[in-house]
């Protein structure tokens, strides 16, 4: 009896093991297969030993540069439904931080400065010249702030697609507003850990959900949804660094700068409760008045408001955004490249 237990005991161990074997066979083909089905748009550029992926499009002077929102797990391919419109006006470039969709992993998180660097770096490699517009969509207004500060003779001009402003969180805490809450990383940490089993695929779409995006650009985000769960780790490691930066970001001299911002209506915030009411005002306040500040960050800056907008802007008002940024390449070009 003892002998056929071990017996049923080896079984099952070897069971066991050829099943996780068998997981992980699937996953390197998966991943193989993902490569084959879903090419990067444009191209893959080198950066200090590893690739970043960057689309560049259109001809024409002042290279607009899109900068994604935080931790975005579409990469570039957020500006999907707006870059071909900018790209009839001028050259036009998106690109995927690293860790997301295309672009490599980091060993380790990079510095306040070094997504800055890195975008630099990778537009010389692609040997897309100055003068930038930086356009920018939520987190990505960060970056593009820093990327302004240290390279401010390559950039004549900026648009701010509601912004995250650097002083958003501190400037809550003042007003006694209930602090916004970072994406929890234990879950993503977990999926990580299980990503040679192949597992993460079958979260992918509850993460990779957006109607306004082309069907095949969601089918490569669920695809490459595992290789991104490194991106968002590392965004979120360095967030607290790169907001400290770009805070420090205090002059943006006679570039044109324009700020969007969302504006709710009476009717909608008559639909919620009185508490909840009083919370959202009290905070889209705060949030239109950091909004101001940013503009003023230029002498020749202006915000707008975008009636019935939502913060996923790209989305609900994407005519708005290409407007915008179009208005500012003109102004760009009709006054030089404005990088005083």
């Amino acid at each position: 009896m003892k002998v056929v237990m071990k017996l049923v005991v080896t079984a099952r161990i070897i069971f066991a093991c050829a099943a996780l074997v068998g997981l992980s066979g699937c996953e390197t083909f998966q991943g193989a297969h993902t490569a084959q089905r879903f090419p990067p748009p444009g191209k893959l550029v080198e950066i200090d030993g590893r690739k970043l992926q960057i689309d560049c499009r259109g001809n024409g002077s002042p290279t607009v540069v899109l900068e994604s929102g935080g931790m975005d797990i579409f990469g570039g391919q957020s500006w999907a439904p707006i870059q071909d419109s900018i790209a009839v006006t001028t050259r036009v470039c998106s690109y995927s931080r690293p860790g997301f969709m295309w672009s490599d992993s980091l060993a380790t998180a990079l510095d306040d400065e070094g997504y800055a660097r890195d975008l630099r770096a990778a537009l010389r490699t692609a040997n897309e010249a100055p003068p930038f517009v930086l356009v920018s969509h939520s987190r990505g207004a960060l970056y593009s702030l820093i990327f302004a500060d240290m390279f401010r003779a390559e950039v004549a001009g900026l648009v701010f697609a509601e912004p995250r402003p650097p002083a958003l969180e501190a400037r809550r805490a003042l007003a006694g507003i209930k602090q916004t809450e970072s994406q929890p990383l234990g879950s993503v940490k977990i999926l990580r850990a299980l990503r040679w089993t192949g597992l993460p695929h079958t979260f992918a779409g509850g993460y990779c959900s957006a109607a306004a995006l082309p069907a095949p650009t969601i089918e490569a985000c669920k695809a490459y949804f595992p290789h991104s769960l490194d991106g968002i780790i590392s965004e979120n490691t360095a967030l607290a660094a790169v907001t400290t930066r770009a805070a420090k970001v205090h002059d943006l001299g006679s570039r044109p700068v324009l700020v969007l911002t969302r504006q709710a209506t009476d009717e909608w915030y008559s639909s919620l409760n009185a508490a909840a009411r009083v919370e959202q005002q009290k905070s889209d306040k705060l949030w239109s008045e950091l909004h101001a500040e940013m503009a003023t960050l230029s002498s020749r800056g202006e915000r707008r408001f975008v009636l019935h907008a939502s913060h996923d802007i790209l989305s609900t008002h994407p005519q708005v955004v290409v407007d915008a940024v179009k208005e500012v390449v003109e102004l760009v070009r009709r006054s030089g490249a404005g990088t005083r």
